[in-house]
C-alpha cells in the first residue's frame, strides 16, 4: 500500500557518529537488489522479474509475483500477489445442526483453495476447516466472528482477510508457524490487546499486518520492530493507542537486526510522546537500523516537553543536512510551540524550552514555577521569586541539579535552611537569595552551602561576616556590596576575596565605614585599623615541633619493641573484666605440644602432667599418643588446635630450632590465643632455656613478663601451678 501525502510522515535517517546504519554490504547475495537493483547481472532485467527471482531465493516460493507497472521497490514489494494455477473455491454451508462447514465447489483434486462469505453472521471459523490445510486465502470479512485462534492449523495461508467482525484479543502464536502468511488483515474489529512478542517473532514472508479502527489503548514495542528481512505496512492507525509498552522487558542489542524496509502507521490515536526509545527497550544508537523506514503519525496529541529531548538531541547534528525532512511530530503543547514541528524546533536551536513543569504532587512549592529541563545541564528550576514569602521551603522535588530561586522576597533569615534536610543540600546545585532582609550569616548556613556552586546573596541587610566565610570559595558566593565597622578580627578578608583579574571580582565587596569614609577592605592595612603586629618566636615553633617530633618517634619505637608485652597485659586485663564467650566447636580442653622424641619428656607427660589433668576433668590432646595413623598430620593439627581450648607448650634444648612440627604448632597456638580471647597459652620452660631468636618470635612477651613455669625437681607443686593457669 503507498501513500502520496508523505507531510505527515518522518523518515528515520541518521548517518551521525551516536547511530548504526546497515551496511548494504552485510546483506545476502540474494537480497542485494532490493536495496540496489544497477547490479550488472540484473541491469537488463525488468524490475517485477527481479523482485521475483529475491522472493524465491528469500521465501523459496515460486508463487509471488510483481505488479509489471511498478516502477519502483517499495511499490513492487507492497504490490506483490500470489499466482497458483490449480486453485478452487470452498462455500460455506450450514449443516443440519445449524455449524458452518466448508464444501468444495466441484470434484475436482485442486492443490489450494481460496473461501469467500461476507455477511453470512458467521460467529466462528466452520468447524471442518483444518481438514482443508492447504487454504491459501481467507475472507471472512462482514461476519461476527469472535475467535481466530483456529487459523493456526492451515499451514499453508498466504492471505488473512477478517475486517469488519467481532474479534477482541490477539495471541502471539497464532500466526507464529504460518511461514507462508503474507497478508493480515483485522481491521474494523474490536481488538483491545495484542500479545506482546507478536510481529519481532514474525520471520516469513508477513507484508501487511492491518488493525486500523479497533479499540488498541497500548502497543508494545515488540509489536512495532519487525525482524524479517522486509516487510510493507503495520497498520495500529485510528485507534485510541496512548502509550508504548515493554511487558517483555525487551532491549535492543548490537546484533540486533530489523527490517530494512516498512511503514509503521499509527495515525490518529492518543500519544503524546515518541517513547520507542531507551526507556521501552530501543536504544537510541541502535536506531540508524531503521533508516529506511516511513512512520505515520498524524492526528496525535504531541506533547514537546523533556521526555522528546533525548530523541530531539541524537538528531540535532544531522537537521543542517537534512534541511527538507519534514518532521512527523507537530507539538500540540506547549502553547510557546503549538504548530512546530520537531523539525523546526532543532533546526532554531530551541531545544531549552522542552521542559517538563512540575505540580504540587512533584512536590513544587505553592506559590513557585518547577520546570525539569535537561538542555541546560539537566538542571531542575524552582522559581519562588517575588511570591512575597517569607520562609524557605524545606519540601522541594525530588530531583537532582536544583537550581533554586527565592529572589525578591521577605527572607529575613537562614534558619530554615540550617535546620533543611541534608538530602536538598546535596541535590542543590544553585541558590538565589538576593534581595532579602537577611541580617545574619550564621556558621551552619554556611557550612550547609559548600557543597554548592552558587551562592546569590546579593541586595540583602548584612552587617557582619564572619570568619567561617573561609568555607567557601569567593567565586563561589556572591555578597553584593557590603558596608560594615571593620576590625582587625576582618583583615582576613583581604586574602579571602577574589582578585580584581578574576571573573567572580566584583561579587563580593567590603567596604569598611571609618569615620564616615567608605574604604575597601583592600586598602586598609593593620595600622590603619590600630591593630599590634603579632610577633611570633619561629626559632620557639621549630624547636617545639622537633621536639614534639621525636617524642612521637621514641614512643613508636618503644611501643614496637614492647609490643608483645603490651598485647598480653592489655588481653589479660579484658579478661579480667569481661569474660569471654567459649567457643561452641571445642572439643579438647588441652593441646600439649612437646618434643616427642625426648624420652624424659614423654614420661613426665604420661605419667604425671596428663594423669594429673585428666583427673582434674580435662580432656587432653597428645599427638603421639591421640593422633591418628595415616592422616596427613598438618591437616589434623589444624583441626585439632582449632578445637582447643587451651595451649600448653613445653620447651627444651631440641625444641629450640630443630623440630619443625613444633614451630608450626606453635604459630597455630599463638595466633588462636592472638584472636581469641576464650582461649589460654602455657608456656613450661623443661630445660630451664633462654629464649633464642626462634622462640622469641612467638614468646618473647611471656618470658619478659615472667609468665613462663619453670621446670625444676624442686618445685613439687608445678602440675597444681599448670591446673590455676587453665581456664
Amino acid at each position: 500500500m503507498t501513500r502520496s501525502n508523505v507531510l505527515p510522515c518522518f523518515v528515520l535517517i541518521i548517518l551521525s557518529v551516536h547511530t548504526e546504519n546497515p551496511m548494504w554490504s552485510n546483506l545476502p547475495e540474494h537480497l542485494r537488489p532490493l536495496l540496489q537493483l544497477s547490479i550488472p547481472e540484473y541491469s537488463s532485467k525488468p524490475i517485477a522479474q527481479v523482485l521475483g527471482e529475491v522472493l524465491q531465493a528469500q521465501f523459496q516460493r515460486r508463487d509471488l509475483r510483481c505488479s509489471a507497472s511498478s516502477r519502483y521497490i517499495r511499490a513492487c514489494i507492497c504490490s506483490t500477489y500470489q499466482k497458483l494455477d490449480d486453485i478452487d473455491v470452498l462455500f460455506v454451508e450450514m449443516d443440519t445442526s445449524n455449524n458452518s462447514i466448508l464444501t468444495e465447489s466441484s470434484s475436482s483434486y485442486n492443490s489450494y483453495y481460496h473461501i469467500y462469505t461476507f455477511d453470512n453472521a458467521l460467529s466462528s471459523f466452520p468447524s471442518n476447516i483444518c481438514e482443508f490445510p492447504k487454504i491459501v486465502k481467507i475472507d471472512l470479512s462482514f461476519n461476527k466472528i469472535t475467535d481466530i485462534d483456529l487459523v493456526s492449523c492451515i499451514t499453508f495461508l498466504d492471505t488473512f482477510i477478517l475486517n469488519h467482525n467481532l474479534v477482541e484479543y490477539l495471541s502471539n502464536t497464532t500466526f507464529l508457524h504460518l511461514k507462508f502468511i503474507r497478508v493480515i488483515d483485522l481491521s474494523h474489529n474490536r481488538l483491545k490487546y495484542i500479545e506482546p512478542g507478536f510481529l519481532i517473532n514474525v520471520n516469513g514472508s508477513l507484508f501487511e499486518f492491518d488493525v486500523s479502527y479497533n479499540y488498541l489503548t497500548t502497543l508494545d514495542i515488540t509489536n512495532i520492530l519487525w525482524t524479517q528481512i522486509i516487510f510493507c505496512q503495520a497498520d495500529f492507525s485510528h485507534n485510541f493507542i496512548n502509550s508504548i509498552t515493554n511487558e517483555l522487558n525487551w532491549k535492543s542489542q548490537d546484533n540486533s537486526t530489523f527490517s530494512y524496509n516498512g511503514v509503521m502507521d499509527g495515525s490518529f490515536n492518543n500519544l503524546t510522546h515518541f517513547s520507542m526509545f531507551n526507556e521501552n527497550g530501543l536504544n537510541l544508537k541502535h536506531a540508524g537500523k531503521l533508516d529506511n523506514w516511513v512512520i505515520f503519525a498524524k492526528g496525535n496529541h504531541w506533547i514537546c516537553d523533556c521526555k522528546v529531548y533525548p530523541f530531539a538531541k541524537s538528531f540535532e547534528i544531522i537537521v543542517p543536512v537534512f534541511s527538507q525532512l519534514y518532521f512527523f511530530m507537530t507539538c500540540e503543547s506547549p502553547s510557546q510551540l503549538k504548530n512546530k514541528t520537531l523539525f523546526d524546533v532543532i533546526a532554531a536551536s530551541e531545544l531549552d524550552q522542552l521542559i517538563c513543569h512540575l505540580s504540587l504532587s512533584d512536590w513544587c512549592p505553592p506559590q513557585c514555577r518547577c520546570f525539569y529541563q535537561p538542555a541546560i545541564e539537566n538542571r531542575t528550576v524552582v522559581d519562588c521569586s517575588g511570591s512575597r514569602i517569607t520562609r524557605f521551603y524545606s519540601v522541594l522535588p525530588l530531583y537532582g541539579n536544583l537550581e533554586i530561586n527565592f529572589s525578591n522576597n521577605s527572607l529575613r533569615n537562614l534558619k530554615l535552611i540550617e535546620r533543611s534536610k541534608l538530602d536538598n543540600l546535596k541535590r542543590m546545585r544553585k541558590i538565589d537569595l538576593s534581595n532579602n532582609n537577611i541580617e545574619i550569616l550564621s556558621n551552619i548556613a554556611l557550612n550547609r552551602f559548600r557543597k554548592l556552586q552558587i551562592v546569590n546573596m546579593r541586595d540583602n541587610d548584612i552587617k557582619r561576616i564572619p570568619r567561617s566565610l573561609q568555607m567557601l570559595k569567593p567565586c563561589q558566593i556572591s555578597l553584593g556590596k557590603i558596608i560594615m565597622k571593620c576590625t582587625c578580627d576582618d583583615i582576613w578578608l583581604k586574602i579571602w576575596l577574589p582578585l580584581q583579574y578574576q571573573k567572580c571580582a566584583n561579587n563580593t565587596q567590603v567596604l569598611c565605614n571609618n569615620n564616615g569614609l567608605l574604604i575597601s577592605i583592600t586598602e586598609i592595612e593593620r595600622d590603619d585599623l590600630g591593630c599590634k603586629a603579632s610577633v611570633i618566636n619561629v626559632s620557639l615553633v621549630n624547636s617545639s615541633i622537633c621536639a614534639a617530633f621525636f617524642v612521637v618517634i621514641t614512643c613508636a619505637m618503644f611501643i614496637y619493641r614492647l609490643r608483645f608485652e603490651l598485647f598480653i597485659l592489655t588481653r589479660t586485663v579484658i579478661t579480667f573484666f569481661r569474660k569471654p564467650l567459649s567457643p561452641t566447636s571445642v572439643i579438647h580442653d588441652i593441646y600439649i605440644s612437646s618434643n616427642e622424641e625426648d624420652e624424659l619428656i614423654r614420661k613426665w607427660l604420661l605419667t604425671s602432667l596428663v594423669p594429673c589433668l585428666e583427673k582434674k576433668g580435662f580432656v587432653v590432646y597428645l599427638f603421639f599418643r591421640d593422633g591418628t595413623i595415616g592422616e596427613p598430620r598438618e591437616q589434623e593439627t589444624i583441626d585439632v588446635i582449632s578445637k582447643s581450648r587451651n595451649f600448653i607448650i613445653v620447651l627444651s634444648d631440641d625444641t629450640q630450632g630443630n623440630q619443625q612440627w613444633n614451630k608450626r604448632e606453635w604459630k597455630y597456638a599463638w595466633n588462636y590465643y592472638k584472636w581469641d580471647l576464650s582461649r589460654e597459652l602455657i608456656i613450661i620452660n623443661y630445660d630451664l632455656l633462654t629464649y633464642d631468636d626462634i622462640v622469641k618470635q612467638f614468646f618473647k612477651g611471656f618470658f619478659t613478663l615472667g609468665k613462663v613455669i619453670d621446670f625444676s625437681n624442686y618445685n613439687k607443686n608445678i602440675e597444681e601451678d599448670i591446673v590455676a593457669m587453665l581456664k
